[in-house]
């Protein structure tokens, strides 16, 4: 039987060293890392080569991951070595894993004693676990739930993703999936297996959508109520008879009424009421860009003509008043 101890690569925080010395392990590293370990390309080939020649191999591995799930139910599925359970004091004491870096440096390892290297014996124990964590900034909720806007034009968004959770057992299924239809189809990767996770566990993804969501979008056809009917009869009225009043204006263009009253402030003042009278049935209908467009321009442009003329006109008549008293 051959046993072999492959640790993790310089950069990553292996506590191997420890472990084995107060664990009694009798195991080494020897790897051509300065640590001792392997690189990840290189620990999935010993592994690999592991299962080819049904050797043994004890090394430092993960779960949930897809290396894991792919040798499960074959000669080479990975079998977990408990160790000590993980404390509060032992986690206080362990050594420094960026020390193995240094261990077989000749230019570094002069300055490095057992106590540095190996740590207390109060540190050997095993790994504990490490839940995955959500970290959102606080702008995304302030973003969401804006209360300067009605609640219920407030996005599930920050509510969806504080719902979202996956287990590790959730994990491992999606990457046994993929492994077996990498397997099937070389082409497909870890996002053909997720969505086809989603649509197998439509009903768990469904859970973390907030109450009262999705909403549901109803047409409401409105140009049947009373109001709307109400509304546009009374601004298409309102254009009729401007309409009216314009073509008598026109006609009687000639009489003194008409004439001193002059003709051009009429049919300016006519002009605006009717631009204004096109917005009140421009506001009773569905709205869309250009009615949206239109709508200020109608306004501004009526109630300028239609009001402007007629300040101007007192204005004229008051002067006229007050220079008639001043002849007296």
């Amino acid at each position: 039987m051959l046993l072999l101890e492959h640790s993790y690569p310089c950069g990553w925080g292996s506590l191997f060293f420890q472990q084995a010395k107060y664990l009694d392990i009798p195991l080494g590293a020897y790897g051509p890392d300065p640590s001792g370990g392997y690189s990840y390309t290189h620990m999935m080939q010993i592994w690999a080569a592991a299962n080819a020649t049904k050797s043994d191999v004890i090394m430092w591995w993960w779960n949930p991951d897809g290396t894991y799930t792919s040798y499960l139910d074959t000669e080479a599925e990975m079998t977990p070595v408990i160790l000590t359970p993980p404390t509060q004091q032992c986690l206080d004491n362990r050594a420094d894993p960026e020390l193995r870096c240094f261990i077989n440096d000749n230019n570094q390892s002069s300055f490095l004693t057992d106590a540095s290297i190996y740590g207390s014996p109060l540190g050997a124990c095993g790994t504990a676990p490490q839940a995955l964590q959500k970290g959102y900034v606080k702008g995304l909720q302030q973003l969401m739930e804006d209360p300067s806007r009605p609640k219920a034009m407030w996005s599930p968004a920050y509510d969806v993703l504080k719902n979202y959770q996956l287990t590790d057992f959730q994990m491992t299924e999606i990457y046994q999936m993929w492994t077996s239809m990498t397997a099937a189809d070389p082409s497909l990767g870890p996002r053909d297996a997720t969505c086809q996770w989603v649509v197998d566990n439509f009903a768990l993804i469904q859970s973390w959508v907030p109450e009262g969501f999705p909403r549901v979008i109803e047409k409401h056809n409105f140009t049947k109520e009373g109001r709307f009917v109400g509304a546009m009869c009374v601004a298409c009225l309102a254009m009729g008879m401007l309409a009216i009043c314009m073509g008598v204006t026109f006609a009687r263009r000639n009489t003194k009424v008409i004439y001193y009253t002059q003709q051009k402030f009429l049919n300016l003042m006519q002009f605006g009421l009717i631009s204004v009278a096109a917005a009140a049935c421009l506001v009773a209908i569905v709205p869309r860009e250009a009615t949206c467009k239109a709508l200020p321009f109608l306004e501004n442009i009526g109630y300028s003509f239609a009001l402007v003329p007629l300040v101007v006109r007192l204005y004229s008549i008051n002067k006229l008043f007050a220079s008639g008293k001043q002849m007296r």
